[in-house]
């Protein structure tokens, strides 16, 4: 170093009167400062720069994740809504003011799908379903009217006899398809021990039969068998 700079340094530092031996310490020391020091920035700088990096590299690895769905807060609250508005849809025909297809919720029951057709017609028969009856994804539904009741010739009859049972079977000899025994089921001509068990299994699992017509739900029985057994059973 320059002596004249240095003497000028030495009077500015008000170090005039000290040793050559302290002078050469506080220098030292002043370049260890200077040195901590300018690691301390690079260090900062070097953190700053991979902090960033990384934040960067977590937006890009979100976005797809979002686009697909996964870990995303809407994404999951938008499949959870899905899963607890689960639909049916059932077909209602009849005496319903718009017959066709109608979306339900599940465990829906016959008066939700017949509100949904836009209610039963002045001319449509509500005994004629079991409006209480919860629904299954891909039935249909069919509602009587007064003339297809009266043209039928049986409607009326089968409420009566019906009404009239105290039991499955009664003064009136006809079997109640809703109450009737494994036994009581198997006396009919045609169903075995087979077909009764589905008979009874699927009336637990879906509601009374609401016409006897409805039977035929049931597998094993179609119109051939229904037939044979039509004068003999009742609701």
């Amino acid at each position: 170093m320059d002596l004249t700079l240095f003497e000028t340094l030495k009077a500015k530092l008000g170090l005039v009167n000290a040793s050559k031996p302290a002078l050469v310490g506080l220098a030292a020391l002043f370049v260890m400062v200077a040195v901590f020091a300018g690691r301390f920035f690079i260090d900062t700088a070097t953190a700053t720069e991979i902090t960033i990096e990384h934040g960067k590299e977590a937006s890009s690895d979100a976005a797809p994740a979002a686009e697909n769905g996964q870990d995303a807060p809407e994404a999951s609250a938008k499949a959870a809504g899905s899963d607890n508005a689960a639909t049916i849809f059932v077909h209602v025909s009849g005496a319903v003011a718009n017959p066709g297809l109608v979306e339900l919720s599940e465990g829906s029951r016959v008066a939700d799908a017949i509100k949904a057709a836009g209610g039963i017609r002045e001319d449509g028969v509500a005994e004629s379903v079991n409006l209480a009856r919860k629904l299954n994804d891909g039935e249909q539904l069919h509602v009587m009217s007064k003339a297809e009741a009266d043209s039928a010739g049986n409607f009326n009859a089968q409420a009566q006899a019906s009404n009239r049972a105290s039991s499955t079977s009664g003064v009136s000899g006809l079997v109640n398809i809703n109450s009737a025994t494994q036994e009581e089921l198997e006396s009919l001509p045609g169903i075995g021990p087979s077909t009764a068990s589905k008979i009874i299994a699927d009336r637990d699992a879906n509601g009374p039969f609401s016409t006897p017509d409805d039977l035929m739900r049931v597998t094993g029985i179609g119109e051939k068998k229904f037939a044979s057994i039509a004068e003999l059973i009742c609701v």
